[in-house]
């Protein structure tokens, strides 16, 4: 063996390379070395079953090969008209209005190039705005699982600055807890969380891994829960907005404002954090299914 065979054997054993198609089919998958195994975390960082080749997406398995799910959309439920909600504006995303939410199996509008799917898990910033003894907007991130339904609200708050907790809070608790500033939306049974309305405005954090923001979140309720620790709240340093935008950033997502919004900050000022949400998800890398 001449020393450039060696040199050829050393750089591939040491050489680490993965190439996919677009739908996430592997097609050149090179180890460091020999002995070495694979991550099962390719594709959109999630986990692939070894023995089917299928990645498990939480709710749903995909397919690389076919580019497609194994089973159909569990979102259905949130595109069909119901009671007081049949027009396209009134449903998520348009609804059966949209056509490509009538393709329960395909993945990402079939344009993984540009478009993620998540996990199925969606994360929203929620900002309310004062009433009743305090005058001052209010922070929430607020978690819907498309699967069930289930609606949840993750916040600091307390009877005072010194006296701040996490708070988890279902759809009704919320309700009943803030009725001084929602107006008519605390009495309203039908009332979608994920739909601004009086006194409410919700953005979806677009981009986030949600596994982590969740994570990050139940943690801190875990440790700051009412009665437990103190939450270590600062009115300007470390508030609502704040703990929200944290929560997003441990989740793989800084939102930053726009380039060129002067005085925008949205780790003080609720607001802003919507703002700056909304401008990250105009961006192409940020769009998804």
């Amino acid at each position: 063996m001449t020393p450039q065979d060696v040199a050829n054997a050393k750089r591939d054993r040491m050489s680490k390379k993965r190439v996919a198609f677009p739908y996430g089919e592997t097609w050149i998958n090179n180890k460091a070395m020999a002995e070495q195994t694979s991550s099962p975390y390719k594709f959109t960082a999630k986990e692939q079953d070894p023995e089917t080749g299928y990645y498990s997406f939480k709710h749903r398995y995909y397919d690389p090969r076919l580019g497609q799910w194994i089973s159909p959309d569990p979102a259905l439920h949130e595109y069909l008209p119901y009671m007081n909600k049949t027009a396209k504006e009134d449903l998520h995303g348009g609804g059966v209005f949209n056509p490509v939410h009538l393709a329960l199996y395909s993945y990402a509008v079939n344009n993984p190039l540009i478009f993620i799917d998540p996990d199925g898990l969606k994360i929203y910033n929620v900002v309310i705005e004062g009433g009743g003894p305090n005058v001052f907007g209010h922070n929430l991130t607020l978690h819907v699982d498309d699967k069930t339904g289930k609606v949840t609200y993750y916040e600091v708050t307390g009877l005072d600055t010194k006296n701040v907790y996490v708070y988890v809070r279902s759809k009704e608790q919320f309700q009943k807890h803030y009725s001084d500033r929602l107006g008519k939306l605390f009495k309203d049974k039908n009332f979608d969380a994920t739909k601004s309305g009086d006194g409410y405005e919700v953005v979806e954090a677009k981009g986030v891994n949600e596994e982590k923001v969740l994570t990050h979140l139940k943690k801190l309720a875990e440790k700051h829960g009412e009665g437990k620790e103190k939450y270590k709240y600062h009115y300007k340093n470390n508030n609502c907005a704040k703990f929200s935008y944290d929560a997003y950033k441990q989740g793989d997502k800084e939102y930053t404002p726009e380039p060129g919004n002067m005085g925008e900050n949205p780790t003080r000022y609720p607001t802003d954090l919507n703002q700056a949400i909304e401008y990250h998800n105009s961006l192409p890398d940020t769009k998804e299914k």
